[in-house]
């Protein structure tokens, strides 16, 4: 495993709860003026914050989690797949370095006549 994964690995958190810890501005106005009306916001805003920590942060904890255990499954798999194809690479280039060479010098000598032929004299 390489220093990136471990790291992105050690960065990954558990939500575990939301909290809401700041007032909108003119709060203490708005308090003022109508306790009755403010109240109702804030039965609506916990209910909100309690379905959010009980319904919708477990389940993206756990998309998150998924996620980043199918993203080390793949990168696993593909770390895999790239040395079985090194190693196929390597043993093709042995097993076949005679053939490589000689067609290199086909290649070469193809060259050459093309190139005899194109810059051949005009005797005419």
């Amino acid at each position: 495993m390489n220093n990136s994964k471990q790291e992105s690995k050690n960065e990954l958190k558990v939500i575990s709860k939301i909290e809401v810890n700041t007032k909108p501005k003119g709060y203490d106005e708005t308090v003022a003026r109508n306790p009755a009306q403010l109240g109702y916001v804030h039965k609506a805003l916990d209910k909100l914050i309690a379905e959010l920590n009980t319904k919708f942060v477990p389940e993206l904890d756990d998309v998150l989690h998924n996620n980043s255990n199918s993203i080390s499954q793949l990168n696993d798999m593909l770390t895999e797949e790239r040395s079985k194809l090194d190693e196929l690479i390597t043993k093709v280039g042995n097993e076949n370095s005679g053939l490589v060479q000689s067609l290199n010098n086909l290649q070469t000598k193809v060259e050459e006549l093309e190139n005899n032929t194109i810059n051949e004299p005009d005797w005419g």
